[in-house]
């Protein structure tokens, strides 16, 4: 299963955002993953994998994109401790943060190896798809 939201939008300052939009970048962003590892972990067997996307921001936020960067730090959060939790039954949880846009192409292999029997010994881990900017 390979999860990937995002919304997004500039503001200089934090009292910029609505509260409407934040609580829909939430939603979107943070809410959905979540929603969506519940309603798949009942059919899923010892083997599968989740796969969540994330983003550059959220290790280096950049000031006009506070409440994206945000959601996307709590994806990396969520996926380790998801990692954690599922161990036990044999899922495996692997999050890719992205540096920019990426392509299709440029991404998909990241997820194809995540999901691979060669990603069998990762779980809980950040693949940094990141065009070569380094993460923490």
């Amino acid at each position: 299963m390979t999860l990937g939201a995002g919304e997004q939008r500039a503001s200089d300052s934090v009292l910029d955002i609505p509260s409407d939009y934040f609580d829909s970048v939430m939603k979107t962003n943070v809410c959905a993953p979540f929603w969506l590892v519940k309603a798949a972990l009942t059919p899923m067997r010892p083997g599968s994998s989740i796969i969540t996307t994330s983003s550059i921001r959220a290790c280096r936020p950049s000031p006009d994109l506070v409440h994206y960067a945000s959601t996307k730090a709590a994806i990396n959060t969520f996926s380790k401790a998801l990692a954690l939790q599922l161990g036990a039954q044999g899922i495996r949880v692997g999050a890719t943060p992205l540096g920019r846009p990426g392509q299709p192409a440029e991404c998909a292999p990241a997820s194809v190896f995540l999901a691979s029997a060669e990603s069998l010994y990762v779980s809980g881990e950040t693949l940094g798809v990141t065009g070569g900017r380094p993460t923490p």
